[in-house]
């Protein structure tokens, strides 16, 4: 883009627009994928592109990577339901990670099971 522009403020802004456009949409696709309600993944990706913390780190590029963080769950809860993103999900259990003995309990069976295989 600074070959295209020869400008650095068209680079940045071109950054910021990228990242807040496609944080909305990991976080609609990770919402939806355990709610399956486009409502509340719209509501979830609106509040996570707008999130105060985002606001406060616009000079700072170095932090505008979030959009990665809501598509790296998405694939943990992929891999961890052992489904495509294509693929019905007619067994999709949304509590994988709820188990009744604490909270880290699902994330560690499912670091046990992804150790083993």
């Amino acid at each position: 883009m600074l070959l295209l522009s020869g400008n650095a403020l068209v680079v940045f802004k071109t950054m910021v627009f990228e990242s807040f456009l496609l944080s909305g949409l990991a976080m609609w696709a990770w919402v939806f994928f355990h709610t399956r309600s486009f409502a509340a993944a719209l509501l979830a990706g609106a509040a996570f592109t707008f999130a105060p913390w985002r606001m406060h780190n616009l000079p700072h590029p170095q932090y505008l990577g979030f959009q990665y963080l809501p598509l790296a769950l998405l694939g943990v809860d992929l891999n961890a339901q052992k489904i495509s993103p294509g693929a019905e999900n007619a067994g999709h259990d949304p509590s994988i990670f709820n188990d009744s003995s604490g909270p880290g309990a699902g994330l560690l069976a499912l670091a046990l099971q992804m150790a083993a295989s």
